[in-house]
């Protein structure tokens, strides 16, 4: 059901065939070959959209990257990711709170988004463009 390159460890699982869904509880761990991890309470995979939606406590590590959200969505094809309800970022010594965050990993951009309007946009770690 997954990409080829990622293993999932849960203690629940539950498919609805009819709905393509596959939803994940409890003591989720995503491996994947490109050395990213994400250890998520709940998730939920959407075979016919191909995104993973958060669902609860998500927290995604990768290198000297880390995100941390309650909310949000990863899709499969377009690598973009979007994180809600105030997630943390982390790269290093640079740290940031937003109220949105967007990640896309083939570019390895981030757009962190505050409630005043703000945005800032982080395309390398050394590189930081307020917009």
């Amino acid at each position: 059901m997954f990409a080829q390159g990622v293993n999932l460890k849960s203690r629940r699982g539950y498919y609805f065939a009819k709905q393509e869904q596959a939803f994940f509880k409890d003591s989720v761990i995503v491996l994947m070959d490109r050395g990213m991890t994400l250890f998520a309470d709940s998730l939920v995979y959407d075979a016919k959209q191909e995104r993973v939606r958060f669902t609860g406590p998500t927290s995604i590590q990768e290198n000297d990257l880390e995100i941390y959200t309650e909310k949000g969505y990863h899709d499969v094809k377009t690598e973009n990711s979007y994180f809600g309800n105030y997630p943390r970022y982390r790269r290093g010594s640079q740290m940031a709170e937003a109220e949105n965050i967007y990640y896309n990993s083939k570019e390895g951009t981030i757009g962190l988004k505050t409630m005043h309007g703000l945005g800032i946009v982080l395309k390398k770690p050394e590189v930081i463009v307020f917009i």
